[in-house]
């Protein structure tokens, strides 16, 4: 296998001419062409090396019906782990989207991939925090000396406005607007979204960019960025993960907290305080509102009240 491998596979070009489409033409994010990429490679490789295929115009429904099949055997040889609903419904769309483009560049005649359905998955509800325990986790950073403010307006602004890490961690310094109490974000598809923040929440961040950002960013070539690493340069995704599950933690709050649970706890705070949905879709970013209706779930208890105070058998 390993000197089969080596051959080149033909099909790996036209996915590249592809993620270069989505990034320059559709203006979709590098980490979401990551992903495309990532599902498109195993794809093309899997013809290329169990089909003998190097032509685009040699993929029919009959080979994706095979590799789907495969995936839901494994996709890691090496682990042996079946793909979840939600990968196979990924690599999916990764691949009608690639098949369109080809279509749409006139290389094949038919997408093979059009007839085929994406599998149905269990929608769970998102883990979110409840009022006590964002407080909890604010609380105790905000009253320990050694939790640096970089840290505490990184899960600060996460809950504040409910942004995505991949817009925190490209934040810059002209996003934040203190004189108008609010966050200019840009999102997916460099689609411009202002969330308002209040004045408590705008003080503790010029606290962070006064005594620490302005130090870090003597190290090096800040570039502008709000969030600095301790060597002063742009910080990681995995730095804010790293920075939530630390301090999260020593606060005592023993959840599978991550940085997209302050996004959800954000939305579902709003909507059960009463706040329209329509705004927490323009709040969000979210160009669907049927994105924004999974936060529409009451808790457990908010359902139990509920029933007790309308249900006539209660």
């Amino acid at each position: 296998m390993n000197s089969i491998s080596k051959k080149h596979n033909p099909l790996r070009d036209l996915v590249k001419k592809y993620i270069l489409h989505l990034q320059f033409e559709r203006r979709l994010s590098v980490n979401t062409t990551s992903s495309y990429y990532y599902d498109l490679e195993k794809y093309v490789d899997y013809l290329f090396f169990n089909h003998d295929i190097s032509n685009c115009k040699k993929i029919f429904k009959h080979h994706l019906d095979k590799y789907l099949k495969s995936c839901l055997k494994y996709y890691d040889k090496s682990e042996k782990k079946a793909y979840k609903g939600s990968s196979l419904s990924r690599n999916l769309s990764s691949i009608k989207g690639f098949h369109d483009y080809l279509l749409l560049s006139e290389l094949v005649k038919g997408n093979p991939a059009e007839d085929i359905d994406l599998p149905k998955i269990d929608k769970k509800l998102p883990t979110v925090l409840s009022i006590g325990e964002v407080n909890k986790i604010l609380n105790f950073m905000e009253n320990k000396k050694d939790v640096s403010f970089r840290d505490y307006s990184i899960i600060l602004i996460l809950y504040a406005t409910g942004i995505r890490v991949t817009e925190l961690i490209d934040l810059s310094l002209i996003n934040f607007i203190p004189e108008e109490n609010i966050l200019r974000i840009i999102g997916k598809g460099n689609k411009e979204r202002i969330v308002p923040m209040s004045t408590k929440d705008i003080e503790s961040i010029n606290k962070y960019i006064i005594k620490e950002r302005s130090v870090l960013c003597r190290k090096t070539t800040s570039n502008g960025y709000l969030f600095l690493n301790n060597r002063g340069n742009k910080i990681s995704r995995v730095s804010v993960w790293k920075i939530i599950k630390k301090h999260c933690l020593l606060a005592g709050v023993n959840k599978n907290i991550s940085p997209h649970t302050f996004r959800h706890t954000f939305a579902t705070h709003l909507l059960n305080g009463g706040a329209d949905l329509r705004i927490v879709q323009e709040l969000l970013g979210h160009s669907d509102i049927s994105t924004t209706q999974i936060y529409t779930h009451l808790d457990k208890n908010s359902l139990i009240k509920t029933y007790n105070k309308y249900h006539p058998r209660s």
